[in-house]
């Protein structure tokens, strides 16, 4: 991550003297909305039966919000934005047969799920006309926060016929357990064309995400995808 940040630092400065479509001053409001895909760093779901350990995996969610940019000359630019953010983590379903009983359980849907309002501060370098990278800093809100698991049982019936003969949903808010701060530095590319806006960025948590963990697990890693309209101010 140190090179890529590097890289970046570079990229902007290879900025200086491309030629571009903004002037000094210009002003641009975009709405944007598209999906993150979100992780939290070294976290593992254990399961007392069967003595298995499985890693978290990326969860998809909405986000969406407004972002102001403005221009210091035709090439550098610095914006701000608010986004709500639908993050957080999910494992992969489990499942436990006992044979000699011929019964099983199955844990489905496993995920947890943080509503985060985040405000974006981003330098923007333009490469040509339209097409930039940027990085900054991200401060991040939780609003809420919940943990989800489906479970079922049922037994194992001739012919290997499984026969669900129950379920049970936890649905439990979690918030409790996060600090509600985060704070991460977001590094993307994004390109327009006729006013649409494609944004990609990828954000790399500096804070930890859970209230009770070591210092250097839990960290927010965030993928998002945006579609966004260029509004002139």
């Amino acid at each position: 991550m140190k090179k890529a940040l590097i890289c970046l630092a570079l990229l902007l400065s290879a900025c200086i003297g491309t030629k571009a479509q903004y002037q000094k001053g210009d002003l641009f409001l975009y709405p944007r909305v598209g999906f993150a895909l979100a992780n939290v760093s070294q976290q593992e779901l254990y399961y007392v039966i069967g003595n298995e350990s499985h890693k978290s995996k990326m969860k998809n969610g909405l986000t969406a919000g407004i972002e102001a940019e403005v221009f210091a000359n035709n090439f550098l630019s610095v914006s701000a934005g608010l986004f709500y953010a639908n993050q957080g983590l999910r494992y992969a379903d489990w499942a436990q047969e006992n044979k000699a009983e011929r019964t099983y359980s199955i844990l489905e849907d496993i995920y947890t799920t943080m509503h985060y309002i985040n405000l974006p501060i981003l330098l923007n370098g333009y490469l040509t006309e339209g097409l930039a990278i940027k990085a900054g800093l991200q401060l991040g809100y939780l609003v809420k926060a919940r943990d989800y698991i489906h479970e079922k049982w049922g037994n194992i019936e001739e012919g290997n016929l499984y026969v669900d003969k129950g379920e049970t949903v936890f649905d439990e808010d979690v918030t409790s357990n996060f600090n509600r701060m985060d704070l991460s530095i977001p590094i993307g590319i994004s390109y327009e064309y006729n006013h649409i806006v494609l944004d990609l960025r990828y954000n790399l948590g500096l804070t930890k995400v859970y209230k009770n963990t070591p210092d250097k697990q839990g960290r927010h890693q965030v993928l998002t995808f945006t579609l966004g309209y260029q509004l002139g101010l």
